[in-house]
């Protein structure tokens, strides 16, 4: 088990968003493919904006695709549920914008094919 799939496990989501924020997207993105989609979804969540769409650039079109569907907190609701208000604020609501740029990216790419 990677860091990141252990600090979801432990349920250490404020100690995840501070190595979210120091790692690079490489180093991220390196332990990606060996996460669980639920877990995948958590670490989508708790980057940064930036860093958020700096990983959806670099997935494939079909991760672009999972993670475009994912973004409503209802998708980590089962992570949700159990934590304290401060918890849950760590994760970041998808700015409208941001889910736009998304969509077109998405869009795009799918035109490419």
């Amino acid at each position: 088990m990677g860091k990141l799939a252990s600090l979801i496990d432990q349920g250490r989501y404020a100690d995840l968003k501070r190595l979210l924020e120091q790692e690079p997207i490489s180093s991220i993105l390196s332990e990606w493919k060996n996460l669980k989609p639920l877990e995948r979804l958590v670490v989508f969540k708790l980057l940064s904006v930036d860093k958020a769409l700096e990983l959806y650039r670099k997935a494939d079109e079909a991760e672009q695709y999972f993670l475009f569907c994912g973004l409503g907190s209802q998708t980590i609701a089962p992570i949700l549920e159990n934590l304290s208000d401060r918890e849950r604020s760590l994760f970041i609501e998808i700015p409208k914008n941001f889910a736009e740029d998304m969509m077109a990216e998405l869009l795009n790419s799918q035109g490419k094919a």
